[in-house]
């Protein structure tokens, strides 16, 4: 046992990397990491309601918004963030981002469209964001004496956790295992990573929804572990992004698939309900623990994950060729895990000329992003209607 200033005064030297102890906010930084200290307060309750984001040191960053929020995207590996509690007029709530690197202000009802300046002097990036009443003419900035700023050792606010706030996006292969691959180079592992870009960028931006990804880069991973990362954040959705290959050239299509059960699966999904254990919860009352082997996980949800695999055909068939065989039921690994509805999507043959061609556009990738958008956002309104309020 030593006292944790060692690690920063001792073992840095040793180990020739950083170590940085941030007591204030319990951080400890090992290596070359950018993390800076983002200070977030509200200036003026209003309306108009102003906000105030001081970046330090000074970092870039991108400030978009949305219908119902802002989103403050900053150039660094993680945040080191102070955020005001509770509501502040017509700012609802500040919290983290599903990146590392964002923050997020959910606006009220009753929001305008956010007027936003961002300037940078003396290592301080300084973002003001003004937020009028809905049909009010743009505020005039105005000079306002801030407050005091929280202190960072005080403990972050606790969020309440939506019923539905979390997709699971595997984009397939990946690493030294490129899946289908075209006589021209066009591989499966590259196409289903931009997809599944596309899709978060949908998800965050649109539905206001946390989006995880199995992987976000070129990397191998194993079925099991791709289920693991979503089990482990609890997911709402599980997600498989493919794209298919045939013997021949004929066969073409997007096609949907969902997990068929052998006996023993059917039997953990009838057992499931009757077998669940009611544990206490933390904040009080009960929560449900369904305990089921690790290769079965998939079977309590098999019943909404063909409803998700509906929807997920109903949309894709709007926007680009389906197969014949459009939603299947198949014994797939990357499914039996997940503890959660989940469903894989071939998005097309590589084998077909034509659908290789159209799979290498922007046409193509982004259809195919609306349409798996579309069909989350159809079964979050059934998830949550079916959770109890």
């Amino acid at each position: 046992m030593v006292p944790v200033e060692f690690l920063s005064r001792a073992l840095g030297p040793i180990y020739d990397r950083r170590i940085e102890l941030r007591r204030a906010s319990r951080l400890l930084m090992v290596g070359d990491v950018t993390v800076p200290r983002v200070t977030v307060r509200v200036d003026a309750v209003g309306p108009p309601t102003r906000a105030t984001i001081e970046i330090s040191p000074a970092a870039q960053a991108m400030v978009t918004s949305d219908v119902g929020r802002i989103i403050v995207r900053i150039e660094a590996d993680a945040l080191d963030p102070a955020y005001p509690s509770g509501a502040n007029g017509l700012i609802d709530q500040i919290r983290a981002g599903d990146q590392p690197n964002s923050v997020v202000l959910v606006l009220d009802g009753a929001a305008g469209m956010p007027r936003t300046t961002t300037a940078t002097a003396d290592g301080l990036t300084r973002i003001t964001i003004d937020v009028p009443a809905a049909g009010a003419a743009p505020a005039e900035t105005t000079t306002a004496a801030p407050p005091t700023p929280p202190t960072t050792s005080d403990p972050p606010p606790v969020i309440a956790r939506r019923q539905f706030s979390l997709v699971a996006i595997d984009a397939g292969h990946g690493g030294d295992d490129i899946g289908v691959r075209t006589a021209d180079g066009l591989q499966e592992k590259e196409i289903t990573l931009d997809v599944a870009r596309r899709l978060r960028q949908r998800l965050e931006t649109r539905l206001g929804v946390r989006v995880i990804m199995t992987r976000d880069d070129d990397r191998t991973l194993s079925l099991d572990e791709r289920a693991a990362i979503a089990n482990n954040n609890k997911a709402d959705v599980f997600l498989s992004l493919h794209v298919n290959g045939a013997l021949g050239p004929g066969m073409a299509g997007a096609e949907v698939y969902v997990l068929s059960l052998d006996g023993e699966g059917e039997t953990i999904r009838r057992r499931s309900a009757a077998e669940a254990v009611a544990l206490p919860a933390v904040n009080g009352g009960k929560r449900i623990i369904e305990v089921v082997p690790w290769n079965l996980a998939q079977a309590p949800h098999i019943d909404q994950s063909a409803s998700l695999a509906t929807m997920l055909e109903e949309e894709l068939r709007r926007r680009v060729p389906m197969s014949p065989r459009a939603i299947q039921r198949a014994g797939m690994r990357v499914l039996t895990a997940a503890n959660m509805p989940a469903a894989v999507v071939e998005m097309a043959y590589l084998t077909n000329g034509d659908q290789a061609s159209k799979a290498r556009g922007d046409d193509f990738r982004n259809g195919i992003a609306d349409a798996l958008y579309e069909a989350i956002a159809r079964f979050r309104v059934l998830a949550d209607a079916k959770l109890p309020q």
